[in-house]
């Protein structure tokens, strides 16, 4: 893959901070997921697993890595009206490291789940933690994620997104079919017995093994999800809703959460949802938390700039690309 950087800060940045912690493997009957120090999935190319999926329930993590061949890509990104897109990237050869590492703990069995990770970081502009945590029998990871502004902030807007590759080390393929939204009876209204909206749900089905991964959330704040052919970072992009098609394609899902005043923080969730097939999907009911796991919340969110705003105002900026130039992927 050529990447041409368009945020040149996240290298001179990125690398500084406080120093590296280990990384956290969850394991659940279904799930097996390392948990990074830049607060993403996977370890970037280190030794340990980024995503795997045992569709059977038993633990039998022989198969397919879903994060880890070729570029191993999971970020988040946010974006405000006062700052550009920063944000943290697996991918190590990137160094998009914007969120300096603060602290990385293991939360399993102590705060209702299973298999609980919590991580703390810190950017110029705001304090961003991702808890990640899921049951044993949970086919999905949920993520709550709570920004805590150090500024004012307008127009605060967020995205999270992965490059599946389920299908590569047993069949050699790295494209995917990809999607939003899911049509049950196929009548095209999304409305149906479960269906599910584009909005809400961005998914990849290896074309060869039928396994599925995506991003799914039904929160209050406005949100649309999208598939990147240039695995773009700009949450504007998967508020756009676009859908770039089937291929070696970037999956995401963006929120619009609106104006945070010095020292005022918002929470919201999502997750990752994983499945044999497509159809076999099974979504969790975000926001069902135990008393000590709050759900969504904001103390302030108001002003929410219209989304074709959104759009004129920044993908002229992502047209200039996060990649000057269509990314060509080594395959071997």
């Amino acid at each position: 893959m050529i990447k041409s950087l368009l945020f040149s800060t996240a290298i001179l940045l990125g690398v500084s901070g406080t120093a590296a912690a280990a990384p956290l493997l969850l394991e659940g009957n279904f799930i097996r997921v390392t948990i990074g120090d830049d607060g993403t999935l996977g370890n970037g190319y280190g030794p340990e697993p980024g995503l795997l999926y045992d569709a059977t329930g038993s633990r039998n993590f022989t198969g397919d890595d879903f994060l880890k061949p070729g570029f191993p890509w999971e970020f988040f990104t946010v974006k405000a009206n006062e700052v550009g897109v920063t944000g943290n990237n697996n991918d190590t050869d990137f160094w998009m490291r914007d969120f300096r590492f603060n602290l990385i703990e293991d939360l399993s069995g102590q705060q209702g789940f299973d298999r609980h990770v919590r991580w703390l970081g810190t950017s110029e502009s705001m304090q961003l933690s991702n808890d990640f945590f899921f049951n044993d029998d949970d086919q999905s990871i949920q993520v709550r994620t709570t920004i805590t502004s150090l500024l004012d902030l307008s127009g605060l807007r967020f995205a999270r997104s992965i490059d599946p590759d389920q299908d590569v080390e047993t069949y050699g393929d790295y494209e995917t079919r990809n999607g939003r939204g899911y049509d049950a009876n196929g009548d095209g209204d999304f409305g149906g017995a479960g269906d599910v909206a584009p909005q809400n749900w961005v998914h990849a089905q290896g074309a060869r093994s039928g396994l599925s991964v995506g991003l799914y959330s039904d929160s209050p704040y406005a949100h649309d999800t999208g598939v990147s052919y240039d695995w773009l970072l700009d949450p504007d992009f998967f508020l756009a809703g676009i859908d770039e098609g089937d291929g070696d394609n970037a999956l995401g899902i963006g929120f619009n959460l609106g104006d945070l005043a010095r020292g005022q923080s918002v929470s919201f969730m999502y997750a990752y949802v994983l499945s044999a097939s497509l159809g076999g999907a099974q979504f969790p009911v975000l926001g069902a938390q135990r008393e000590d796991e709050p759900a969504e919340s904001s103390l302030s969110v108001s002003s929410v700039p219209e989304p074709g705003t959104l759009i004129l105002m920044s993908l002229g900026v992502a047209a200039l690309g996060v990649f000057t130039g269509r990314r060509a992927r080594n395959k071997t």
